[in-house]
């Protein structure tokens, strides 16, 4: 289930992980679209895409 957090306004990391485990949670099911029931939730959602592909010191977990 997808949810807007605060966590963007308390620890950076968090913010980028939570929406970014449910992308790859979707990946590994095949999927290639995420539909988000709000404003805030795709916010978060395209925000943590973003940082994913752009930020290289973001830590990975295989």
């Amino acid at each position: 289930m997808l949810r807007a957090t605060s966590a963007h306004a308390t620890n950076h990391l968090l913010s980028v992980a939570l929406p970014a485990r449910n992308l790859a949670l979707a990946a590994e099911q095949g999927h290639d679209q995420v539909l988000a029931p709000c404003a805030a939730c795709y916010n978060r959602l395209a925000s943590a895409r973003h940082a994913v592909a752009s930020d290289a010191a973001l830590p990975r977990r295989s």
